[in-house]
């Protein structure tokens, strides 16, 4: 799982193959309403992602641009 931390001081836990996507929903308070942050699962990554995303990883830290 992974610890993900928020804008406020709460955090979530994810599984680390999700893809997130932070966003923000209405809630209604009697004070007004609210934009409160929210995490939304898109998706699950895939192995082919984990290697294309490699590739990016090793020439950003051998500062290689194509």
């Amino acid at each position: 799982m992974l610890l993900v931390p928020s804008q406020s001081n709460t955090k979530a836990m994810f599984h680390p193959d999700r893809l997130l996507y932070q966003a923000r929903y209405r809630k209604n308070f009697e004070a007004g309403e609210y934009q409160v942050p929210c995490a939304l699962i898109i998706g699950t990554r895939k192995e082919s992602t984990d290697k294309k995303t490699s590739l990016n990883d090793a020439l950003r830290e051998n500062h290689v641009s194509i």
